[in-house]
């Protein structure tokens, strides 16, 4: 079960990974449907994700929360 205090908030993981150059950069590809979470599409800018999530950005950028 996930401690829900424990939470990461999207926008600031892809940033800081350099999975996205810019705050417009994120804006531009979630708007597009190119962010995934858990292979669930984000519609939402600010999600949040938890230690363990798989976040992919198109096909082949892709991290693992909190490792």
């Amino acid at each position: 079960m996930k401690n829900e205090n424990e939470y990461f908030v999207l926008l600031e993981v892809v940033i800081d990974s350099h999975l996205v150059q810019s705050r417009a950069e994120y804006r531009r590809l979630i708007t597009q449907g190119a962010i995934k979470v858990n292979d669930i599409v984000i519609t939402e800018l600010f999600t949040k994700l938890y230690k363990g999530d798989i976040v992919t950005i198109g096909k082949n950028r892709t991290i693992v929360v909190g490792e």
